[in-house]
Parts: C-alpha cells; sequence; structure tokens
C-alpha cells in the first residue's frame, strides 16, 4: 500500500475525526454527548461538516442552568411550562435542571420544544454556552496524537477512557465560524485555549477544481462501515452534476433551501456519513487533497421486483464541491 494513501486513513495522520454537542463534560457520571457528525481539518484550526445537523432542531435540552430553564419555561405557553417542568429535575451535584430521559415522553418533548419562542437548536444552545461543540479525538494508546507530553492539555473531563472501545478519547473546544446554509456546509474553528495544538493535528489541502464524469482518481474517507472509530478509504465515482434545489426548512420567515452545484456520486456511503470528505488523487505528486463533502442520500430509488415503493435503498449520494465555498475559505487557510 502507497504510504499516501495509508496516511488518509490512519489513526495518527488522518485528517477525518468526529464532532459532537457536549453536557456537563467535566462530571464522568453526569456528561452526555449527541449530534455526532463527520468532520476534517482543512488547516489553521478550521474544520469542514455539514450545516444540516444544525439549522434543524435540536433533541431536547440536556442540562440547563437555573437562568436558562427560566428562560425556556417563560418562553413556553403555560399549558406546556407544566409538561416541560414535569420531564426535568433539579440535580444537586450540577445545580442544573437535567431532563429525566424519560423515553415514554421523549416524542412528545420533541414536538413542543419547536412551539417555545426560545429556539432549542444547536448554534443557539452553543451561543448561550448550554452545551459545546467538541473535536473528538481517539486512539488506541494513551498518548495525544502519539505524543504523551501533551495529555496534560486535557483537564476538567476533556479527556477519559472508554473502555467498551477500547480508546482513549480527548476532546478539544470548537466554535462555530459560519454556516453556510445553501452549501449544506458548516465551518467550525479550534477554541483559542487550543490553538498550541493545531501544528499537532493532521489536515489536508483544498482542492477547488470541478472533476469530469467518470474521473478515475475519486475517493470517499469516511467511517468505517461497522464502526466509526475506524476509517475507511475507497472509490467512488462522479456520475452527473447537479443545479440541487432542496427545500429544507422555513422558520421565523426564514427559508433554508439547499441550492447551487453539486456532485452526484456513485459509490458506498454509509448511515452517518454526513460531512465526510470525497479525496482527489494527485498521481504525480502522490498526494490527496479534499474536493467536495458529503451532503445527502439522493432520491433516485431502486426498483425491486418492478416495485418501488417504500423501498430506501438509494445508491447515489449528493456532494458539495469545496468550490462552492471557496471565497469563504480560502481567506481562512492563506
Amino acid at each position: 500500500m502507497k504510504e499516501s494513501f495509508e496516511k488518509v486513513f490512519g489513526e495518527i495522520t488522518s485528517p477525518l475525526f468526529r464532532i459532537m454537542s457536549g453536557y456537563d463534560i467535566a462530571n464522568a457520571g453526569l456528561k452526555r454527548f449527541e449530534n455526532n457528525i463527520c468532520t476534517f481539518h482543512v488547516g489553521n484550526g478550521y474544520f469542514l461538516s455539514v450545516s444540516h445537523n444544525l439549522i434543524f432542531y435540536n433533541n431536547i435540552p440536556r442540562s440547563l442552568s437555573d437562568a436558562d430553564f427560566n428562560r425556556i419555561i417563560t418562553a413556553a405557553p403555560i399549558p406546556i411550562q407544566q409538561i416541560i417542568r414535569q420531564n426535568y429535575v433539579l440535580n444537586s451535584t450540577l445545580n442544573k435542571y437535567r431532563w429525566n430521559e424519560n423515553p415514554q415522553t421523549t416524542q412528545a418533548l420533541l414536538q413542543l420544544f419547536p412551539q417555545i419562542a426560545y429556539d432549542t437548536r444547536y448554534p443557539n444552545l452553543y451561543n448561550d454556552n448550554i452545551c459545546k461543540p467538541y473535536l473528538l479525538l481517539q486512539f488506541r494508546g494513551n498518548a495525544f496524537m502519539g505524543n504523551p507530553e501533551l495529555n496534560n492539555r486535557f483537564t476538567t473531563g476533556r479527556y477519559f477512557y472508554e473502555q467498551e472501545f477500547n480508546r482513549h478519547t480527548f476532546l478539544i473546544d470548537l466554535k462555530i465560524h459560519k454556516i453556510i446554509v445553501s452549501s449544506d456546509i458548516a465551518i467550525y474553528k479550534i477554541d483559542d485555549s487550543f490553538i498550541d495544538l493545531i501544528p499537532s493535528i493532521p489536515s489536508i489541502n483544498a482542492d477547488y477544481n470541478i472533476y469530469d464524469i467518470g474521473d478515475p482518481d475519486f475517493y470517499c474517507l469516511q467511517g468505517a462501515p461497522i464502526n466509526e472509530l475506524g476509517r475507511l478509504l475507497h472509490k467512488s465515482q462522479i456520475e452527473g452534476y447537479i443545479d440541487h434545489f432542496s427545500p429544507q426548512l422555513r422558520l421565523n420567515n426564514q427559508n433554508y433551501i439547499f441550492e447551487g452545484n453539486r456532485y452526484l456520486i456513485k459509490g458506498y456511503f454509509r448511515f452517518g456519513s454526513s460531512g465526510a470528505p470525497y479525496l482527489h488523487y494527485d498521481r504525480e505528486n502522490d498526494l490527496f487533497k479534499v474536493n467536495a463533502i458529503q451532503s445527502e442520500a439522493c432520491p433516485l430509488q431502486m426498483m425491486i421486483q418492478g416495485n418501488k415503493e417504500k423501498n430506501a435503498q438509494y445508491v447515489n449520494a449528493i456532494a458539495t464541491p469545496i468550490k462552492n465555498i471557496q471565497s469563504e475559505l480560502e481567506p481562512l487557510l492563506n
């Protein structure tokens, strides 16, 4: 295997990571994570992912300070206030109101939260410090990027060993730099408190070219088929081009629409691969660059025994070329 190929999916050399939203990470028994999404480092501490996990409503805020809880209660009509109070319990250890995670009321809460005046989507929760986006870096050995001298940078819950996975997990605080809804792209940046670690984190250069249908050097880098703790690099094919238009959401008199140029991709993509990079291999210089981002499944349904009703077996993906955000990205990387 060529070293350049092994490098892009190796444990301490790959630019592919994951982002999750974390609550109360300093408390080992009470920390909670959700909103698991692919991301990759394009340099200078900037990470690209999709935006669709941000622009839709958050599941349910899991942990709220007294001020945040009262803000949400005040924003809710009186009948909804009572339901919210019934599903949150004051935790004396954290001095916070915690969702009781009752599965019997989960669906009711999911329907109720969009009806209140307070915006419970992730960007707003991040802005109000209710939860925070974290970059997850996971290794078999207890050494951040193979360097145990950097381990002391991870305090207050930002390191833990997951015995069931045999992985040492390190967390780095992120913040949203910009959401570009039309391209289904979110740009994250490492928090200033971790800026010194940027040179230690592998990155991949951006490629703003648009490649031909059937280009032989197009690859997808995503989580491994069984569990995203691993990584998978495989051939993909540009099967066509799309002038995309896909209304996603209307909220507060604002339309959220995915539109603009896209690739139609044929090739394997696993559930949870949104945000994974499509790479182009430069044979002459023996290196990979990121050219597009996995965005959506393409609803071109397969027909089985003459029937395509209730059939969700899609074989095509929709990917956003990096060229769509060239004007946003270049100033950050130069």
